[in-house]
């Protein structure tokens, strides 16, 4: 069953290709973000 998920998602990602990538690189912005803002928020605790 999971891999039928994935070969769903991966038909998704290579049928609307313009929009995974915008989708990708905005959860791997949003990601980082978050993770910064963790890490200061953790220094300045110290």
């Amino acid at each position: 069953m999971f891999r039928n998920y994935l070969k769903i998602a991966f038909r998704s990602i290579l049928k609307h290709r313009f929009f995974s990538i915008v989708d990708i690189f905005g959860l791997a912005v949003s990601m980082s973000a978050s993770l910064l803002i963790i890490v200061m928020i953790a220094d300045q605790k110290k």
